[in-house]
């Protein structure tokens, strides 16, 4: 996976946070709910956490657990 904050640097400073946040609000206005059922996404991350750690549970129950 690629690490984009090596080409760009992390968003450590208000500048960069502001970017980040823009970035963020265009994803949500754009996708919407769309993104906690993205079947590209980790079923296993959590989006709550800004680092995206470890879900509790999958935020999306695989078909084979679907009766």
């Amino acid at each position: 996976m690629p690490d984009e904050s090596a080409s760009r640097g992390v968003d450590d400073n208000p500048a960069r946070n502001e970017r980040l946040a823009d970035e963020l609000a265009v994803m949500i206005n754009r996708w919407g709910e769309l993104l906690y059922v993205d079947p590209a996404s980790n079923p296993n991350l959590d989006f709550d956490d800004s680092n995206f750690g470890h879900a509790g549970r999958p935020i999306v129950t695989p078909w084979w657990l679907i009766s």
